[in-house]
């Protein structure tokens, strides 16, 4: 056995007898490490100085006997083993000795027993220490249970064992003594005790825990929807913790009520949009057409104001023709049924680039990419989206020589589609504005258009589960960027081309 090292605070005015107690501390595999007092001052010092493991006292101490020591040591509130010898003393004293509280008593003419009386007195002072610990746990975690929002219980043998204040006051309940011992079974109606003893109770023997919803009642007989987790403990008892959600499942059945009410109104907005976009195409055509003709016939032959009268009705049907056109795209847009199929973004920029030949002739503009996945999408609203993108970058541009650049990355299961160009840029404060129906920035005469494009872009990128936002500053070019969820991705591009 290996030495153990020992704290000894030694209470002696004889240092023979000093030696022959440390001495027999060693012949008992102790490695003692002591320190020598005879007056009641220098005890109370060594006391609240140092730490000790036992206090071995002689009973006869000219200034500082035996009895007063231990009381001095009781008022330090320490707890470890306090043991008396003495040369001679009667049984009765003895007696006295360890009612007040000393932990044992030995003669100095035998002291072969002293090592294990300290490492008797050393175990039990260990579990009075883990009995201290494991109460205050204990006061803790009531006082933590007590202080919780949740009502929790402890059911043991289907009673009420334990209720914190929450719990008794999610049931209507006052006093401890209205539930404690009282069955659980009184708290709910005959269709939640059933479907608790056959279905969740059942389950919990293997799963040893359950959390769900349940119908319970309170002690005036109105009932309520109650969160619930059950967990069983080492003992057998039953842990329940519990919140009323009464007014969240209120809530949530209102905020899927209006969720309808707002499909279903968004959906006769787009039923009316299209309508109305459709029916008022021919009327409109008819007053453009005839506009033209007088233009045709009389331009010149009346005065001037009749010649800004018609160029008026003119350009004001045209523009009116351009804006139903596109609310009608607006509308079929909002009412299409996706056509998901493995779409390359990289081929869609490459006919798009064929077909704006042209306008890129005419601008000198350059449009590059790289990086383009193939994706599960609707082909022809990619290159619808794309194609506004690019057009617009290229017409919000003022430079010589407008640059596109188009490139994906991949983030956290999802692509980014980035178009990145050299334009006028944007102001951020109306980076959201953009993407809302007929709200444009400049003036017609400046750019054409109907404001309409960006929200066809904002409803696409929706449509395919993305978001659409735009990076930029005045003057600096923007950097117009959507989403697709991974969920759609088939295959990625390694190649660059421009």
């Amino acid at each position: 056995m290996s030495n153990e090292p020992l704290h000894v605070l030694l209470i002696e005015d004889s240092e023979d007898d000093a030696r022959l107690v440390i001495r027999e501390l060693k012949r008992g595999n102790f490695t003692p490490d002591w320190q020598r007092v005879q007056s009641e001052a220098i005890l109370r010092t060594q006391l609240k100085t140092a730490a000790w493991d036992v206090v071995i006292a002689d009973y006869r101490v000219p200034e500082l006997e035996a009895p007063l020591a231990l009381k001095i040591f009781q008022q330090s509130q320490l707890d470890i083993p306090f043991i008396v010898v003495s040369g001679a003393i009667g049984e009765k004293v003895a007696v006295e000795m360890m009612k007040a509280g000393a932990h044992d008593y030995l003669m100095k003419d035998d002291l072969t027993r002293l090592p294990e009386a300290v490492r008797r007195e050393l175990r039990e002072a260990k579990v009075r220490q883990q009995h201290r610990n494991a109460e205050i746990l204990i006061r803790r975690q009531l006082a933590a249970m007590e202080a919780a929002i949740d009502g929790i219980a402890i059911l043991q043998a289907d009673h009420h064992l334990y209720m914190n204040h929450s719990y008794l006051k999610l049931f209507g309940y006052d006093q401890l003594d209205e539930l404690t011992g009282q069955s659980w079974k009184c708290l709910y109606p005959s269709k939640m005790v059933d479907r608790f003893e056959n279905e969740i109770f059942p389950k919990l023997e293997s799963a040893l825990s359950w959390q769900g919803e349940a119908i319970a009642t309170r002690k005036d007989g109105t009932t309520f929807v109650l969160e619930l987790s059950y967990t069983l403990a080492g003992g057998g008892e039953l842990v329940a913790v519990c919140r009323d959600i009464t007014e969240r499942k209120q809530s949530e059945k209102k905020l899927k009520q209006l969720n309808a009410d707002l499909m279903r109104s968004n959906q006769e907005l787009e039923q009316f949009a299209y309508v109305a976009s459709h029916d008022l195409q021919e009327p409109l055509r008819k007053i453009r057409n005839f506009a033209e003709l007088l233009a045709q016939n009389y331009q010149g032959q009346m005065d001037e104001r009749a010649d800004r009268y018609i160029s008026y009705v003119t350009e004001g049907a045209t523009r009116m023709q351009a804006l139903i056109s596109d609310l009608l795209s607006f509308s079929c847009v909002g009412r299409a049924v996706l056509n998901l199929k493995s779409t390359s973004l990289e081929m869609i920029v490459q006919q798009m680039t064929s077909d704006l030949e042209t306008v890129i002739r005419t601008r000198n503009a350059v449009i590059s990419f790289e990086n383009l996945p193939t994706v599960l999408a609707d082909p022809t609203r990619m290159r619808q989206l794309l194609q506004n993108l690019i057009s617009n970058a290229i017409k919000y541009c003022q430079a010589d020589v407008p640059t596109v650049h188009i490139r994906a990355t991949h983030d956290n299961h999802t692509w980014i589609i980035s178009v990145q160009d050299n334009g006028i840029g944007i102001d951020p404060q109306y980076a959201d504005r953009i993407f809302v129906i007929f709200q444009r920035l400049h003036h017609q005469k400046d750019y054409s258009g109907t404001g309409i494009g960006l929200a066809i872009c904002k409803k696409i990128v929706e449509l395919h589960g993305g978001q659409i936002w735009v990076d930029s500053q005045e003057g600096q070019g923007s950097t117009f960027s959507f989403t697709l969820p991974d969920s759609y991705t088939i295959t990625s591009a390694s190649q660059a081309s421009s």
